[in-house]
């Protein structure tokens, strides 16, 4: 039984090595994750020009990187998990051990018992002058069996005080996880905080594209106060299909002095985003001479498309 147990308490120690070697694994596993978020948000400022989907890559990445801090923040809670287990059987191990010390105990205080007894009644044999070798033998195997019950005993405090030092220990690992844990959690804080002014600087990229956009079609911004122009919103309701010439496609609806002068105008929205056209035509044909006309008031992104009436 004892070294069963020894067997047992020395599994649960190269666990518990394990266990601290997995969380160090984890713990480089996260600077690893937060310094690619520092590389992806070196990388997306050198981009603050380029497309908005090189933008939305580099938003996807951080999104990766959080999802991998998150997934170590579980490694961790299941390492103190199984750790939190070790300690719940090295608990029961130590009662088990308290249990047998006692029946030892017991055993050898019957033992003593018996041993008075056996003297008492070899002190009676030898006044009887009977049997007095017969006792003197049970008595050797009597103080032999105490002998052998005190070396358990021993054997047991002994056993006792070992698992009560890997208790400590395994406290202090518990505690040391706990720290650890914590800094994770400053480290994840601290990555969203990166992810909020990332997220930031991207709105910003947008507003700066939609601005260039504004710009292309001589567009002025809705910041400004210029009288808004009568334009009919329209609804995808019918099914005719007619010719339009699409404007362009904006952010906001457009209050410009230049978008005022064409006749006509409707737009449609969807999701906050503003797609202006200009007329209605049966033919194709039409269509493009409305088109080339726009076109020589300055707006050279118009094209025919396509719409239901």
């Amino acid at each position: 039984l004892v070294n069963s147990q020894k067997q047992e308490i020395s599994k649960y120690i190269e666990d518990n090595k394990k266990l601290n070697s997995s969380l160090s694994q984890s713990s480089n596993d996260l600077n690893k994750y937060k310094n690619q978020s520092a590389e992806y948000k070196s990388k997306l400022d050198a981009l603050n020009k380029k497309t908005g989907k090189e933008i939305a890559d580099l938003n996807n990445k951080i999104a990766k990187t959080t999802n991998n801090i998150d997934r170590l923040n579980d490694d961790n809670s299941m390492l103190n998990s199984k750790l939190q287990d070790k300690e719940i059987k090295l608990k029961k191990i130590r009662e088990g051990l308290s249990v047998s010390i006692a029946e030892k105990t017991e055993e050898i205080t019957n033992l003593n018992n018996k041993l008075l007894a056996l003297t008492n009644q070899l002190k009676s044999e030898k006044r009887k002058s009977r049997d007095s070798e017969k006792c003197d033998q049970n008595l050797k195997e009597v103080l032999n069996k105490l002998k052998n019950l005190n070396k358990d005993l021993d054997i047991l405090k002994e056993k006792e005080l070992a698992n009560s030092k890997i208790i400590k220990d395994l406290q202090e690992n518990n505690l040391s996880l706990n720290k650890k844990q914590t800094v994770l959690e400053v480290d994840l804080r601290k990555n969203k905080e990166e992810n909020i002014s990332l997220k930031k600087e991207n709105n910003e990229l947008r507003d700066i594209f939609v601005s260039k956009d504004f710009e292309l079609n001589d567009v002025k911004s809705v910041k400004q106060s210029i009288k808004k122009p009568k334009i009919n919103k329209r609804l995808n309701n019918d099914k005719n299909t007619i010719y339009t010439v699409q404007l362009g496609v904006f952010m906001q609806e457009q209050k410009s002095t230049k978008v005022n002068k064409i006749d006509n105008l409707w737009y449609k929205e969807d999701d906050g985003v503003y797609i202006y056209y200009s007329g209605e035509y049966n033919s194709i044909k039409d269509a493009v001479k409305a088109k080339n006309r726009l076109s020589s008031l300055g707006f050279s992104n118009a094209n025919v498309v396509k719409s239901s009436k």
